[in-house]
């Protein structure tokens, strides 16, 4: 009886602490963030999108669930444009006043004409084990995740589960997907944009087998440091920093120093940019479009810094004392507001920066990789998933500082 009590008063905490870190980060964190988009974008994507034919896919980077952040804030920006672009007002109070004005003329329709549709939005995949239901994630995550959902919808952005080989070896989930490209194709023929990571997982992103000094991680050093880390973390559900506070004054001075310095060290540095993962197949992804009569636009952007926002060093992931004392600062969101009224494109400096590439079309990414081919024996072939992988990749480790691009460095 105990022990269901405890678990219900956990779930009430992992409910509480995961609305309160949410709420939080909408008014300040994710407020802080502000994608660069290079010269000349917005023409050229808007030029481009005009085309009802084309399909824009946006790929990101993952070291942390808190990449969805950027995902959303991007896909809202970009839907605006595609609106813009095919001269849809996608305002609610336009939308209405033209249904008004079609009714009154007589010409009220049972579904909008083609040329009159807004632009749907993005699909994002996701992690089967983060969806709705999933288990294996831990409580907070999951709830923190199934708000997230509902966040990202309102900017533009639905989710859809993939079963991975490790959802369904360490989740224990049915690896069936035939639902999930049933849907792609689905959203393609329907104009849906496309999200996604290289790896619906942080782990080749996040973590290498090396500390900051460049030297090995020792096994018993690495099993100390999941240790020392989820002791360290487990405390920081709801109010942490008042955990943090007690721990530091019960502890011997000297005792609390060398825990933090154990942490510190073998916290694993970031890898930035990932391998796509070998069941992301590009020449499948634009086969399904070309058949469906359309065209893929590529987006590519890169994230820094969203580990300092959700942090994957347990197996239960949680928001970072960095991440709740910049939802606790009371003076950000003043000061933000007043750069707002003043019309001041500034934005105060955020956990995560967020960089965005030119975009490229299929055909003209198609025809680079066939010019810049080293390999005679491939010559007048259509690009392997490999190359196209490869590709995009590049172009991702590009946008990121030097120490972060990975096998692209």
């Amino acid at each position: 009886m105990k022990s269901e009590a405890v678990r219900k008063l956990s779930r009430l905490a992992d409910v509480a602490g995961a609305w309160l870190f949410l709420s939080l980060a909408k008014l300040q964190i994710v407020r802080q963030i502000k994608p660069e988009y290079p010269h000349g974008f917005e023409e050229k994507f808007i030029e481009i999108m005009k085309d009802r034919d084309v399909v824009p896919m946006l790929i990101t980077n993952h070291e942390s669930l808190a990449d969805v952040i950027s995902i959303a804030l991007i896909s809202n920006q970009l839907t605006a444009l595609v609106n813009k672009a095919r001269g849809v007002d996608d305002s609610l109070g336009k939308m209405i006043l033209n249904d008004l004005k079609e009714a009154y003329a007589g010409n009220l329709l049972g579904e909008r004409p083609a040329e009159k549709k807004a632009f749907p939005g993005f699909v994002l995949t996701i992690a089967k084990s983060l969806e709705a239901g999933g288990k294996g994630q831990g409580e907070f995550i999951e709830e923190l995740t199934r708000q997230l959902r509902s966040w990202l919808r309102d900017n533009s952005v639905k989710t859809d589960g993939y079963v991975r080989k490790k959802d369904e070896e360490k989740y224990h989930l049915s690896r069936t997907n035939m639902g999930y490209l049933r849907r792609f194709i689905n959203s393609i023929e329907n104009g849906e944009g496309r999200a996604m990571f290289p790896q619906a997982s942080v782990e080749s992103g996040r973590m290498l087998m090396e500390n900051n000094n460049g030297n090995d991680i020792l096994d018993g050093n690495l099993k100390l440091n999941k240790k020392m880390s989820k002791f360290a973390q487990g405390a920081l559900k709801g109010l942490s920093l008042i955990a943090k506070e007690l721990v530091r004054s019960t502890l011997p001075e000297e005792t609390y120093l060398s825990l933090g310095k154990i942490i510190k060290d073998n916290t694993f540095p970031i890898k930035g940019a990932q391998k796509f993962d070998e069941e992301v197949r590009f020449d499948e992804i634009l086969k399904i479009t070309h058949d469906a009569g359309k065209k893929m636009l590529f987006i590519v952007a890169a994230n820094s810094g969203a580990p300092k926002i959700i942090d994957h060093n347990t197996n239960t992931p949680i928001p970072t004392w960095e991440a709740w004392l910049a939802n606790l600062n009371p003076l950000a969101p003043i000061m933000q507001t007043l750069l707002d009224l003043t019309l001041f494109d500034i934005k105060i400096k955020g956990l995560m920066d967020v960089k965005v590439e030119m975009p490229i079309r299929d055909t003209d990414m198609i025809k680079e990789i066939i010019i810049n081919r080293n390999d005679p024996a491939k010559e007048g072939r259509e690009p392997t998933s490999e190359e196209l992988s490869n590709y995009l990749g590049r172009k991702i480790a590009r946008l990121l500082p030097p120490k972060t691009r990975g096998m692209y460095a």
